[in-house]
């Protein structure tokens, strides 16, 4: 993935940090430099140590890859001066996502032909066998009473549907999945199903943190997210999935890639791209939502739309 850059933007750190923090929080987004902050992912130079951010909702930066480029992780205290660097690393990230290509090396000589292999040996032909003697023709049935006609063999329980409007002739229902019936005839629908969970803070703010778990007990395709405020504010969360033997599951089961459900200062998202999900559900799979950060909002509903299966 192509990174990003701005002119100079700097700031400092809203609070320290650890060693082997995954997240930070700049002072501000819009820095004292030149340019603002810009969109993941990017890297940032502090003290002496070289981060890759992974991730950025305002002024908070996650899915930091600490100590790149033989620098090394190391503490930092609030007020640290935070700088957009370009590196070594990062310029030729950006060199290969701008299609920069070397030159073609010369062709190799081609290799000498090999020498054909011998033909072989037509086979005989084998006598033809002697033709079976034609057996007698049975007596005609008897003539129906009916005028209905159907196709020529069918599946135990399987459903007969009307072809063309003769009202004559029958023919075998082939769809799978789940059916609808409108004025007698027989359509495919896409059943969907909704899951998910309220995320209360009792009249405070959200704390971060796992949430809670659902199971779903019906397999099918995660098609979209949806997250929805009491009030304007942001939040991050991320959806763990499992199955019930490995209950609970944990942040090395994530669904979302780098695309967590995020609201930012407003009162609902959506996203029905996905993009990077693992959105397939076998039956009973376990959920778990994790709060990565909030900051306002005192009520989150995070929901998943899901078209089913079974």
């Amino acid at each position: 993935m192509a990174e990003n850059f701005a002119n100079d933007f700097r700031t400092t750190l809203a609070a320290s940090i650890s060693s082997a923090a995954t997240s930070l929080t700049l002072t501000s987004a819009v820095g004292t430099g030149i340019g603002a902050a810009p969109s993941a992912p990017f890297r940032l130079r502090i003290g002496n140590e070289l981060i890759l951010v992974g991730a950025r909702s305002g002024v908070t930066c996650s899915s930091l890859i600490r100590g790149i480029e033989t620098s090394t992780a190391a503490s930092h205290a609030a007020g640290s001066t935070v700088r957009n660097v370009l590196t070594v690393a990062g310029l030729g990230e950006a060199l290969v996502a701008s299609g920069v290509t070397g030159p073609v090396g010369p062709a190799g000589a081609d290799g000498p032909a090999g020498e054909p292999g011998a033909t072989g040996a037509t086979g005989a032909t084998g006598a033809t066998g002697a033709t079976g003697a034609t057996g007698a023709t049975g007596p005609q049935g008897p003539a129906g009473s009916g005028d209905v006609t159907g196709p020529a063999a069918s599946v135990d329980s399987e459903i007969a549907l009307f072809d063309s409007t003769t009202g004559k002739l029958l023919k075998r229902a082939s769809a799978t999945g789940f059916a609808k019936v409108a004025s007698g005839v027989l359509s495919a629908v896409t059943l969907k199903g909704t899951v998910g969970i309220v995320i209360d803070g009792g009249g405070s703010a959200i704390t971060t943190g796992v949430k809670g778990y659902i199971q779903v007990p019906y397999a099918g395709t995660i098609v979209a997210a949806r997250m929805l405020a009491d009030q304007s504010g942001s939040a991050v969360v991320d959806i763990w999935k499992d199955t019930y033997a490995n209950y609970p599951p944990t942040v090395a089961d994530t669904i979302t890639a780098s695309a967590k459900p995020t609201i930012s200062a407003a009162t609902k998202s959506e996203d029905a791209t996905l993009t990077g999900w693992t959105t397939s559900i076998t039956a009973d799979d376990i959920f778990g939502f994790n709060v990565d950060s909030a900051a306002t909002i005192t009520r989150l509903t995070v929901e998943l739309e899901i078209n089913r299966t079974n």
